[in-house]
């Protein structure tokens, strides 16, 4: 992908107006290629993640257009059933939250919610009792050298992507800058290994975005969790990808208090999980087994995934030999209650683009 950026703001526009959006490289690439795919049409999808400490979106995992979707002129309609089931699992096995949509206005030339989407946000709100919920909004661009792509049957555009975060209680939006975070999101690369949406192959097509001009603060960082940085992100796919060759069962959740993720496996013989905490790798990550506690997993400030993986399989080995468990955790086996609550996804309400 190539991000052509723009930064800060119009000087007559408050700061308060803006927010920040974070979102890895993989699911703006994702979009972009949706979007080029259907350059006369509008097209559409879901965006999956969760809330920070400072109340900005989080974008874990994007969908796509369903395969019954219908794409129109200056209408989109998601297929029901594609976001009900894939939707589902999203929260089921990741604790995600569906935090908003997005679509495209393709060559419409309508940078920003249109009037019939502002009026169907806000509906969404009212109808399932949301706080809030963002919405990005594509187009396509086309400078003069790229305007015989019809003939070379490729798309040469420009896709051009904008944020907007609609709050109950307020009538008008806010518009975001996103903070694009590097490579693929380790959920939605867990979430193409169990089929939710499709294994990421890094794009060709352009993308033009307004980006966060500041460093997000140390506080900020730890809201969104360590995982969601370059090297967590890293890290946290290489641990993921090491112990589905191991175990079987293997899921991640997020805690949405508090940023703390549950990474869960199977054995045979035990159901395990490791709790990292929101200051990981400064504290140690929890090994726990069957919901009792069986031994800290020490990272160091600066951990590599093959000795972190190393001291799981050695621990898993040593516990279900006949070591000794440490009893139940200190801070208690996080239940049911402390996850992401499991939601209805929003009622599907008909976008029709208000052009007039």
């Amino acid at each position: 992908m190539t991000v052509h950026a723009t930064t800060g703001q119009p000087t007559d526009t408050p700061a308060e107006e803006f927010f920040t959006v974070s979102i890895h490289q993989s699911e703006v690439d994702r979009i972009a290629r949706w979007v080029a795919n259907h350059p006369d049409c509008e097209t559409g999808g879901n965006l999956f993640g969760f809330w920070t400490h400072g109340r900005a979106p989080a974008v874990q995992l994007t969908l796509g257009p369903g395969p019954g979707a219908d794409h129109q002129l200056t209408a989109f309609f998601q297929d029901v059933d594609h976001l009900r089931t894939h939707g589902r699992r999203a929260q089921e096995l990741y604790g995600l939250q569906h935090i908003g949509d997005w679509h495209s206005h393709h060559r419409l030339g309508l940078a920003e919610p249109s009037g019939g989407d502002a009026s169907t946000t806000l509906r969404t709100l009212q109808t399932n009792g949301f706080e809030r919920f963002v919405i990005f909004i594509a187009n396509i661009s086309d400078e003069p050298r790229d305007r015989g792509w019809r003939r070379r049957r490729e798309f040469t555009g420009l896709v051009r992507l904008n944020a907007f975060l609609f709050e109950r209680g307020r009538s008008t939006f806010r518009r975001g800058r996103f903070l694009v975070l590097p490579e693929e999101s380790p959920i939605a690369h867990s979430a193409a290994q169990q089929g939710i949406t499709e294994p990421y192959a890094p794009g060709s097509v352009r993308v033009r975005l307004p980006l966060a001009s500041r460093t997000p603060t140390q506080s900020a960082s730890h809201a969104q969790g360590w995982y969601s940085r370059p090297a967590g992100t890293e890290f946290l796919r290489a641990v993921d990808t090491a112990c589905r060759q191991q175990f079987t069962d293997c899921r991640i959740l997020v805690r949405s208090d508090d940023g703390i993720l549950r990474y869960e496996f199977a054995t045979r013989k035990s159901d395990w999980e490791m709790v990292f905490p929101a200051a990981f790798p400064h504290e140690p990550a929890e090994l726990i087994r069957d919901g009792k506690r069986f031994k800290p997993i020490e990272a160091g400030r600066t951990p590599t995934p093959d000795d972190f993986c190393r001291q799981i399989l050695e621990s898993v080995h040593s516990s279900e030999s006949g070591g000794p468990s440490l009893g139940p955790p200190d801070h208690g086996t996080p239940s049911d209650q402390d996850l992401l609550p499991r939601e209805d996804l929003p009622e599907e309400e008909e976008r029709r683009d208000d052009l007039d």
